[in-house]
């Protein structure tokens, strides 16, 4: 997955999108996405940043390498995700089997033909981070994160997730509660993340103020405060 350096340097000084397309999501890719990362923070000034926008991006395309190993598991199992009966019988085994060893599944990604692909793009006054994967949000669990959507609305610090959390023991949870709020604590307002499906692809999209970076230690410290 790795881009040279030339390549990612020229699509900062352009303004261009960069690309980088993975077929898993374990330590080796997150170290390779945060060394990106970092070199798109230090160019628009939000070094301090570094550490809530890496969780972000890894909470998404975590969600997302998810997402696309348990179809994979489906996959193989010959169960039709979309019907009830195969979605309890694949449920059933796909945390044991494949969830908590993801590693036995990364070359499988690729020859069945699942990807993670991320666009970065500084385009002032937002720096944009895009990360799609190809398959789409089945009903259940697009309801799911509409529901963690609508406890990040109300919840106005980290105390008031944990107090409303409940089953997160599937797909986005708890992270995408956590990620709604510390964005919007730490100054991001309106809309700067979103998720959803088009086509055969689900596209989370990350936008963030540029100017909003002022202040973030302050703003940081309130929000694990509580105040």
């Amino acid at each position: 997955m790795n881009v040279d350096k030339s390549t990612i340097e020229y699509a900062i000084q352009r303004n261009k999108v960069l690309t980088v397309t993975s077929y898993s999501y374990l330590g080796e890719e997150r170290e390779y996405i945060d060394s990106v990362l970092d070199r798109y923070l230090s160019e628009v000034g939000m070094n301090a940043l570094m550490n809530n926008i890496s969780y972000c991006i890894h909470e998404v395309a975590g969600n997302a390498h998810k997402a696309n190993l348990k179809r994979l598991y489906f996959d193989l199992k010959n169960l039709d995700i979309d019907t009830p009966q195969d979605y309890k019988a694949g449920m059933q085994t796909f945390k044991r089997e494949a969830l908590q060893h993801p590693e036995k599944y990364a070359r499988q990604h690729k020859q069945n033909g699942y990807y993670i692909k991320f666009h970065f793009q500084i385009e002032e006054p937002y720096f944009k981070v895009v990360i799609r994967n190809n398959v789409c949000l089945t009903e259940q669990e697009q309801k799911r994160i509409n529901k963690k959507i609508e406890i990040a609305r109300h919840a106005q610090n980290l105390a008031d997730v944990y107090a409303v959390s409940e089953d997160y023991t599937e797909g986005a949870g708890l992270g995408i509660v956590m990620l709604h709020v510390i964005l919007r604590n730490l100054g991001f307002d309106g809309t700067p993340f979103r998720i959803y499906t088009k086509g055969n692809e689900t596209i989370a999209f990350l936008s963030l103020k540029i100017e909003h970076a002022a202040n973030l230690e302050e703003n940081y410290a309130q929000l694990m405060l509580g105040n």
